[in-house]
């Protein structure tokens, strides 16, 4: 047994076991919180939170809206050129004992839905981008998310995935 803990230590960093112990208790207090329906919430203007702060949630929501090219990007759905993935909304979740314990929020993207429309594939980029913009139905990818309050772990919201809306 030593041996084998030996060679896990050798094998990991020291630093990556730790991450993954504070990323399963991270998960630990997310989900017992979620599972005991005893959340308590506080919705959040994004532009109120620092510049570092923003930049952290903004990285975790590229991040796991990059899950869309596996999913909804393979259907008749496709990002508008030039947008960036923004939050929709955003909610601080607390412990009943007031403990803040993830962000919760809805990221979104612009996009069309390319079944509503014919699309010239066989012109370039630009013009492409114009046409969806005068003929498809445009909207917006959203899906939801959870980030720790160290930005440090972020998951995808299984009861939110990824939907286009207009």
């Amino acid at each position: 047994m030593k041996i084998l803990l030996a060679l896990m230590l050798s094998v990991f960093s020291v630093n990556a076991f730790a991450s993954s112990k504070a990323e399963q208790t991270f998960l630990k207090k997310l989900y017992s919180v979620i599972e005991a329906g005893s959340e308590v919430t506080q919705e959040i203007d994004f532009d109120s939170l620092s510049a570092p702060d923003q930049a952290a949630l903004l990285k975790a929501a590229e991040y796991e809206s990059n899950i869309w090219y596996d999913t909804i990007l393979e259907g008749d759905y496709q990002l508008k050129d030039g947008a960036s993935v923004e939050f929709g909304s955003l909610t601080k979740i607390y412990s009943a004992a007031g403990e803040f314990v993830a962000y919760k929020g809805q990221i979104q993207h612009e996009a069309y839905d390319t079944g509503s429309c014919d699309i010239p594939y066989e012109e370039d980029d630009a013009t492409i981008q114009e046409y969806m913009k005068e003929n498809c139905v445009a909207g917006y990818i959203s899906s939801g998310i959870y980030i720790s309050p160290d930005f440090k772990f972020h998951l995808r919201d299984e009861n939110a995935i990824e939907d286009f809306e207009e």
